[in-house]
């Protein structure tokens, strides 16, 4: 904007009493050129403006954005869980707006992306329509975290605070299901990034929120759960 500002005054004609300096050959060429600099200026500002608002209007970025510093956000990854995507069909809400991300990584499991494709015994249905999870694989950005395995010690560890801290935890008839669970993989995935903030979207606060509080007051594992209601309001 400035450089096309200059270019254009600098190259305009002179009026001085009753004398009207003409352009000197090659002027109008400058001129031109700031101009095309004024223009250029005023889309590139324009598109600034329409990127932060468009940032600014996603509730999920948002969020993000208030729990980590500007310097991390290239290192935050969002990983969403079944259950999320399932609250996303019993609520009608099959198409999240483009800018729903942002700029951040968001990815789902391999175990996470079984979960919601595997048929339930009793109503031969997945957990999520495919439609539903070929939309989400369809949204720009969207990786599935393939080859990931847990180590022996995270899952160790995820089992420790699950067995403590989750109402789940109390019967030992549930481990097996826990051991195979999304859940368990995005934990431990979550703890071997360790210092990499981490966001979980899922509506199973009572096993996930509850061990992701404790893993970051007791470790500093920095993975944080976000609740439908959070983005979307109690509708």
């Amino acid at each position: 904007l400035v450089i096309g500002f200059v270019m254009i005054i600098g190259t305009t004609p002179v009026i001085t009493g009753n004398v009207v300096i003409d352009d000197v050959e090659g002027l109008s060429f400058i001129r031109i050129i700031g101009i095309i600099f004024l223009i250029a200026g005023l889309l590139l500002m324009a598109a600034d403006i329409e990127e932060k608002r468009i940032v600014m209007e996603s509730p999920l970025v948002n969020l993000v954005d208030k729990r980590v510093r500007e310097t991390e956000r290239s290192d935050c990854e969002i990983l969403i869980d079944a259950d999320f995507a399932k609250y996303l069909h019993d609520s009608g809400m099959e198409n999240l707006p483009n800018n729903f991300f942002g700029n951040y990584k968001h990815e789902i499991t391999l175990g996470v992306y079984d979960e919601m494709l595997r048929r339930s015994g009793k109503t031969n249905q997945p957990l999520v329509p495919r439609k539903l999870v070929n939309y989400l694989m369809g949204i720009q950005g969207t990786n599935v975290v393939r080859g990931y395995v847990p180590t022996e010690r995270s899952e160790r560890i995820i089992l420790e605070y699950w067995k403590r801290f989750t109402p789940q935890g109390k019967d030992s008839r549930n481990v097996e299901k826990f051991m195979n669970s999304g859940d368990m993989e995005m934990l431990c995935y979550a703890l071997e990034r360790r210092n990499k903030p981490t966001f979980i979207l899922t509506n199973n606060y009572s096993e996930i929120g509850n061990i992701s509080k404790r893993l970051l007051m007791d470790k500093g594992v920095r993975v944080f759960v976000i609740r439908p209601e959070e983005i979307f309001g109690d509708s």
